[in-house]
């Protein structure tokens, strides 16, 4: 007969012990386990800090003790794009005056541009832009002044009563700055020439615009209206096609002309050329 012995086991004790040995003891987690690749990084953003405190240039503790970047920070170096002035520039558009500031704009609304680093002028400053900062009508009693370089603009009124354009004189244009009472287009440069007496008129014909003088010449100089509208960097009608733009003038004191009589005979286009006589000349066409 088979007899199986069924042995006990004391309190306490587990069968499984006797053959498989003590049970396996959980995992030991005071020791970092790095089968991730690697240590775990250390985020500054979470570091404890003092609340109001800046341990650094742009880094500022928030009331709830984490490490924050401000837009901008004092402690960073100024940067002003282009040295805090731009290059200005002043250009006649038409009948106005015109003045540009070329500069760098600032593309960051501050000089932060991470956690404990301030950004570097190309960071901070974008591109050259060219912006106009001022207008106004091209008028000799009210003249830009400045706008050139790292000059900016000023616009400087003379007072009324100034002789303006020859023969105008300043006045009051209603809105806080003056006004010459003889208008003078930009494009026909009476300033440029001494050889122009006064201004008459401008207009147009077949065309092509006009500006028309008194020229005399001082010092008792002789000219002709092909040479004066020349200087000036216009030309003069065609003579040879019976077109009139040259006269001998009525007055010494205005722009009246002696109809009939056309400057086109001797001495005006000899080379000696007249005193005194009335041109118009011609913008030439782009």
């Amino acid at each position: 007969r088979l007899l199986l012995a069924v042995f006990g086991s004391s309190p306490g004790h587990h069968p499984r012990e006797d053959a498989l040995g003590a049970p396996p003891l959980p995992p030991d987690t005071s020791i970092p386990s790095f089968a991730d690749g690697g240590p775990p990084r250390l985020d500054l953003g979470s570091a404890p800090c003092q609340p109001g405190s800046r341990p650094s240039a742009c880094s500022l503790c928030s009331p709830d003790g984490r490490l924050e970047m401000p837009d901008d920070d004092a402690l960073c170096p100024a940067l002003n794009c282009g040295g805090g002035q731009g290059q200005y520039e002043r250009v006649i558009e038409g009948e106005d005056t015109v003045c540009y500031e070329t500069m760098g704009a600032p593309r960051l609304p501050g000089r932060c541009v991470a956690l404990g680093r301030c950004a570097t002028e190309q960071e901070y400053c974008g591109e050259q832009v060219r912006m106009e900062i001022a207008r106004g009508p091209t008028d000799p009693c009210s003249v830009m002044e400045g706008c050139e370089g790292i000059q900016p603009p000023e616009i400087n009124n003379l007072p009324t009563g100034t002789e303006c354009n020859r023969i105008g004189a300043c006045r009051p244009d209603g809105s806080g700055g003056s006004e010459c009472t003889v208008q003078v287009p930009a494009f026909c440069r009476l300033d440029d020439s001494p050889d122009a007496k006064f201004f008459c008129e401008n207009g147009l014909e077949n065309g092509r615009r006009y500006c028309e003088y008194f020229v005399e010449p001082p010092n008792d100089g002789r000219t002709r209206c092909v040479d004066f509208c020349q200087s000036l960097g216009m030309e003069i009608c065609n003579q040879d096609a019976g077109e009139q733009c040259c006269w001998n003038n009525s007055t010494t004191t205005n722009c009246e002309r002696v109809e009939g009589i056309i400057c086109d005979g001797m001495p005006c286009n000899s080379v000696e050329g007249c005193r005194d006589m009335i041109c118009r000349c011609y913008i030439p066409n782009d």
